[in-house]
């Protein structure tokens, strides 16, 4: 009896790791190779980027990555994330049409040649944009995943694009109700599922080999250097809190165009013995940081752009941890936490409201209740396990409809 061959899938997204153990938010192939596991034959997309391999598998997915400049000028994704990468960069701005043209011709040429049955695209614009006419010609169903930039603050130029995306696709999913929102406002026809992205549990789960961070109480950020993380304002916060706790140490790990500003913002306020700077960390370690902090803030804010907060993953993976959580009441880290619930939010932007609400929560009585509260709600709602179910069903809806 012969096998029954397994549906192809081709995954397109510009965030992805660029190899074992790299840095980059892996949230994209975490979900991939699960489907790959639930009986998809899946390949991914991606860019180039300097010494990544062109070609390779991992776990039985293919993994593409289309050059389109030279190592030095190939600056649009990675490192921060491509709209911030081309506000900061000239050589990312140069060398945008060259990514659009490469990556065009590699979606138009994968769906055109291979017997692909379902292109799932991980951000509407350019590569849902691009696989949109090519899938409605060769008649496969077209998948869309909203993650936030691609949403949030979308004018012309690119609002056009997206709605011919959003128009030309068989389904979307969000990652939240504010980024369900911001696809509505940009196309009123659509109907997006809120499928968010996951956590993978045990790995955040009673950690063996915490990293051993100063202060008391030692803070811990974790994410992109950009100004929609909200670090500056973070950073400052600290002169306030530190009239109230002087023993309190800042401790960030991630990387980005706005690494440069933010040391400068730390010496300027006199903070270099108080807020360190951990560099990039592989998510292989990163659950080794969660484990040696005492309280988690993400300061996130709306950008000048207007993108925003689309989930939270790494308060998410706080939460896990079982720390206690400080965020702002932005995007989509509204509907990870209900305040005094699950930890406490504060106004995006307000340093003085951001401290105020550190201090409360760090004298709280209730902090364990709220961290365990997390938790649990993480485990219950975000698991790998429910998010790859969800996009199971989808998936075959769709091939099979």
């Amino acid at each position: 009896m012969s096998e029954v061959p397994r549906p192809k899938v081709l995954v397109l997204a510009t965030t992805f790791p660029r190899w074992v153990n790299d840095s980059e938010p892996p949230f994209v192939w975490e979900l991939t190779r699960r489907m790959q596991d639930a009986g998809y034959d899946c390949q991914v997309l991606v860019p180039h980027a300097k010494g990544a391999q062109r070609e390779e598998e991992w776990g039985g997915v293919k993994i593409r990555r289309f050059r389109y400049a030279t190592d030095s000028w190939e600056k649009v994704c990675y490192d921060g994330g491509a709209f911030p990468n081309l506000r900061a960069s000239w050589k990312a701005r140069l060398s945008l049409p060259g990514l659009l043209y490469q990556q065009r011709k590699w979606i138009h040429r994968i769906v055109n040649d291979e017997d692909i049955q379902l292109v799932h695209s991980h951000w509407i614009i350019p590569q849902g944009f691009w696989a949109s006419s090519v899938c409605e010609k060769k008649k496969v169903p077209l998948l869309l995943t909203a993650h936030a930039g691609d949403v949030f603050g979308i004018k012309p130029p690119l609002a056009g694009p997206a709605r011919t995306a959003l128009g030309k696709s068989n389904a979307v999913t969000v990652n939240s109700r504010a980024t369900r929102e911001a696809v509505k406002a940009l196309f009123p026809g659509s109907n997006p599922e809120i499928i968010p992205m996951g956590v993978e549990l045990e790995k955040f789960k009673n950690i063996v080999d915490p990293h051993p961070l100063e202060g008391k109480p030692s803070l811990l950020a974790v994410g992109r250097f950009a100004e929609k993380k909200g670090f500056h304002r973070l950073i400052g916060a600290m002169p306030t809190l530190l009239e109230r706790l002087p023993e309190a140490d800042l401790h960030l790990v991630g990387f980005g165009p706005w690494e440069g500003r933010l040391r400068k913002l730390v010496a300027s306020l006199d903070l270099i013995k108080k807020v360190h700077f951990h560099g990039s960390i592989s998510h292989s370690r990163i659950h080794s940081f969660f484990g040696g902090a005492d309280l988690f803030v993400q300061p996130s804010l709306p950008d000048a752009g207007g993108d925003q907060e689309g989930l939270g993953v790494t308060v998410l993976e706080a939460m896990a941890s079982g720390l206690p959580v400080v965020a702002s009441a932005s995007g989509g880290i509204l509907d990870l936490i209900e305040p005094g619930v699950h930890g406490l939010l504060c106004e995006p932007g307000d340093s003085r409201d951001l401290a105020n609400k550190i201090l409360a929560l760090w004298e709280s009585e209730g902090k364990e209740r709220m961290a365990s509260a997390g938790r649990k709600r993480v485990e219950e709602e975000f698991s790998w396990d429910r998010v790859t179910d969800r996009f199971v069903k989808l998936y075959s809806n769709l091939i099979h409809a």
